[in-house]
């Protein structure tokens, strides 16, 4: 047999002063008077897992609370309550913590379409300058090399070079104006080297026209970029590619003298009755002019 359980009297009386009057109320409602002083014998039905084995409302210490209960049948759903009272505004937005600064998105490169000014060192108004140089290309009296003109910058980068000259090579050579003959104020040009530009146009100019023949652009839509003359290689000698060189003509500085090289001649039409350049339109021994526009 256990032994009985024995509250002292001075335990009780003083959680009798802690308690709450509600709660004592309580208590002496819903609970036994008494305490049990016995534990069941060993022999009889033992409580079930979460039943107290003192009854359902008899732990000494806490009566009117109930442990591990089973859950009743649910109620009927209460109607909705009133709407509460609104809330505190929020907290100030500068006490919260500072994310991290965002990188700034980098500017894309103009897109504007890039074009050699012939003649020129320098490029349009607006435009950007890529660099500059002077003409170059093959020798008017080679068959061989090529046939285009190339805008050669003035400070060249070399990789790995052999310094004896090789007569298996294509070869390179200064230009020259040859302009004898033509306008007055080209004629302090002859035997100079024409100078050219590497431009890109303004953002969002992304095409180029160079229309031979004449001076200006299609409409006001296009940006006339620079006019000028066609020039090429004399018709007797190497071919080369026509190209729109600058009106202004503008030489390298201290290049003078009769070098040769690839030579830059004024181009004139050679009219034919009832043929696609017709006389009338063009005219013999007329220098022909052109244009170079973006859009």
């Amino acid at each position: 047999m256990m032994s009985k359980i024995q509250l002292p009297d001075s335990l009780e009386t003083d959680f009798e002063l802690r308690e709450p009057e509600k709660t004592r109320r309580r208590r002496q409602v819903d609970s036994p008077s008494t305490l049990p002083t016995s534990v069941p014998p060993s022999g009889a039905e033992q409580p079930s897992l979460g039943q107290n084995p003192f009854g359902p409302y008899s732990w000494p210490m806490y009566s009117g609370q109930c442990f591990l209960c089973p859950a009743g049948v649910p109620g009927e759903k209460g109607c909705q309550g009133p709407q509460g009272v609104a809330g505190r505004d929020g907290r100030d937005g500068r006490d919260a913590p500072t994310g991290p600064q965002a990188q700034k998105t980098p500017t894309p490169p103009s897109d504007g379409v890039i074009y050699i000014r012939w003649g020129n060192d320098v490029c349009p108004e607006d435009a950007e300058l890529i660099y500059s140089g002077t003409i170059g290309g093959a020798h008017y009296t080679h068959s061989g090399s090529g046939s285009n003109y190339l805008c050669m910058p003035d400070t060249p980068i070399y990789d790995e070079v052999e310094t004896s000259l090789h007569n298996e090579r294509a070869r390179l050579y200064s230009s020259e104006y040859q302009v004898s003959g033509g306008p007055s104020r080209m004629q302090s040009s002859l035997d100079q080297t024409p100078t050219c530009a590497v431009c890109r146009a303004p953002s969002g100019r992304t095409s180029k026209l160079m229309i031979p023949a004449r001076n200006v652009c299609p409409s006001q839509e296009w940006r006339l970029e620079y006019a000028g003359y066609i020039m090429a290689q004399r018709y007797n000698q190497k071919r080369t590619e026509f190209v729109c060189v600058d009106r202004e003509m503008v030489p390298k500085a201290g290049t003078l003298g009769n070098q040769n090289g690839v030579l830059l001649h004024l181009t004139e039409v050679r009219c034919q009755v009832g043929d696609g350049l017709d006389c009338g339109p063009y005219i013999d021994g007329y220098e022909i002019t052109c244009a170079v526009c973006t859009i």
